[in-house]
């Protein structure tokens, strides 16, 4: 079993920090986003943070989110685009963080929009900027484990590290096997691994399409296998060492999460 074969330092790293769990959940509209919060926190009490996307094209941002719901988790952490704030816009970001009164952020690199006329920050710099006028906050960065090869991935890891990044959140994992190579890679990082369900052959197809995910041998793209998986992962990590988070996509969040966490 994959479990068994993790190492000892990972396990005592594993004792000395209890395992966080995290929910994405998107914003939309404020009233609805409140209740969904309100709601999944009444459900899963063990879910000690969200974690919430930024969607550029609306108004409603994610560190406007997570001030909204600020009477009803503590532990919130936004998505910051980089892309979306360079030198001479960036200490405004420092405001919206203060008025959310959030105490970590996620940094990903984003898409600029069309029509930017001013090329952004890249995320190294704008960990780095975080880190020197916000030292307080704790600063994760993202990693994606399909995106580059493996070297290349924890090249960019440690680069963000050096930046000041306090530890990471992934994209979705589909492998344990994968999984565990990065966990050994980055046994002493703070790291969220992700799980997304995925459902449907259309869904299937675009994880491979969009994300260029290399699914197992044996995947289905039924809830089952995905809620099996990730019973697995939260094994896995309980034992080894870091934390989870789950984004829900597609499916209901107690359909999938029942019994898991």
């Amino acid at each position: 079993m994959i479990v068994e074969t993790c190492r000892d330092q990972i396990v005592g790293q594993a004792l000395k920090k209890p395992m966080r769990i995290s929910l994405e959940l998107v914003p939309r509209e404020e009233n609805e986003f409140i209740e969904e919060v309100k709601e999944v926190t009444s459900h899963f009490p063990s879910v000690d943070l969200i974690n919430v996307p930024d969607i550029r094209r609306n108004d409603f941002r994610s560190w406007d989110a997570c001030r909204l719901v600020s009477s009803v988790i503590d532990n919130r952490v936004p998505h910051i685009r980089s892309c979306d704030f360079t030198s001479r816009n960036v200490a405004t970001l420092l405001q919206y963080l203060d008025e959310a009164a959030v105490k970590e952020v996620l940094v990903v690199s984003g898409d600029e929009m069309p029509g930017q006329t001013e090329e952004g920050m890249k995320a190294l710099e704008l960990i780095e900027y975080l880190k020197q006028y916000r030292p307080s906050l704790k600063v994760y960065g993202a990693i994606d484990p399909y995106r580059n090869s493996l070297s290349k991935e924890i090249a960019y890891c440690k680069d963000k590290l050096s930046a000041g990044a306090d530890g990471f959140f992934t994209q979705p994992l589909f492998d344990l096997k994968l999984l565990e190579i990065y966990a050994e890679q980055l046994n002493e990082t703070d790291v969220f691994w992700g799980l997304c369900p995925v459902v449907g052959e259309r869904n299937h197809n675009y994880w491979m399409k969009r994300n260029a995910v290399v699914f197992p041998k044996g995947f289905s793209p039924e809830l089952q296998w995905n809620r099996d998986f990730s019973s697995a992962v939260v094994d896995f990590v309980g034992k080894c060492g870091g934390n989870v988070y789950f984004m829900p996509i597609k499916v209901p969040v107690v359909d999938y999460l029942d019994g898991i966490i």
